[in-house]
């Protein structure tokens, strides 16, 4: 597995780092997908074609919990 930061463009990333820990999120079976550090196991976070539908309901979780400040 290949990982790279988001922040270096020279390279296409296959993972993509987000923070300091080791979590990383991809894109695999048509699945946006996210491991977690020091898990061999991954979880699908949503089909690809609702991709957008999760990003909102990620702003609308982060609103929810008054984090959105």
């Amino acid at each position: 597995m290949k990982t790279i930061d988001i922040r270096d463009e020279d390279k296409k990333p296959t993972h993509i780092k987000f923070c300091g820990t080791g979590d990383l999120v991809t894109y695999s079976n048509n699945y946006l997908v996210f491991y977690e550090s020091g898990d061999d196991d991954n979880t699908a976070l949503c089909d690809w074609d609702d991709f957008d539908n999760f990003i909102k309901a990620c702003y609308k979780a982060r609103e929810l919990a008054g984090k959105d400040k």
